[in-house]
């Protein structure tokens, strides 16, 4: 979306500003591999727009459109890739 204030140009991006991020502790992860098959779980819930996995921590966070997604469809898709949670 284009918003013209006095000659000046500025673009919103939408889909940033209602997405919603998830930060979740993902438990059995034990390679690179494990991280390309979690990525891709949680990929496909519908509404899930980017996905950022940490091998090391666990650290997984989601960016997700909330009006299309919830945390529990989230978790689901973690737990049904055969990955545990903390938390």
């Amino acid at each position: 979306m284009y918003v013209s204030i006095s000659s000046m140009c500025i673009y919103f991006d939408l889909r940033s500003i209602m997405m919603k991020t998830e930060f979740l502790k993902v438990t059995g992860m034990t390679c690179g591999g494990c991280v390309n098959s979690l990525t891709q779980a949680l990929k496909s819930v519908n509404g899930v727009d980017d996905v950022q996995v940490n091998l090391s921590t666990g650290d997984t966070q989601v960016q997700y459109d909330e009006n299309v997604a919830t945390s529990g469809q989230l978790r689901k898709a973690v737990e049904d890739a055969g990955y545990g949670l903390e938390g």
